[in-house]
């Protein structure tokens, strides 16, 4: 990550439509899957990532759901 990344994004309590943070949260795993060069590394952005969420507001059961979800679709 770079030095400028704060971690924060948009609470899960926000204002906002709820399909735009569900939105914002599959594009944040794209975006590791596409720039990650092992699996290894993909494993290790994706849990920095579910962290920085969950401390969003965002239930590990929801991040889980919807990366499960955006994976699938990926290789099918």
């Amino acid at each position: 990550r770079k030095a400028t990344d704060t971690g924060l994004y948009t609470s899960s309590n926000s204002f906002c439509n709820f399909k735009y943070n569900i939105n914002m949260i599959k594009s944040l795993i794209f975006r590791t899957l596409s720039l990650s060069s092992s699996f290894v590394k993909v494993n290790k952005s994706i849990t920095k990532l579910f962290i920085l969420l969950n401390k969003s507001g965002f239930s590990k059961s929801v991040l889980d759901d919807i990366a499960n979800k955006t994976i699938n679709k990926l290789e099918g």
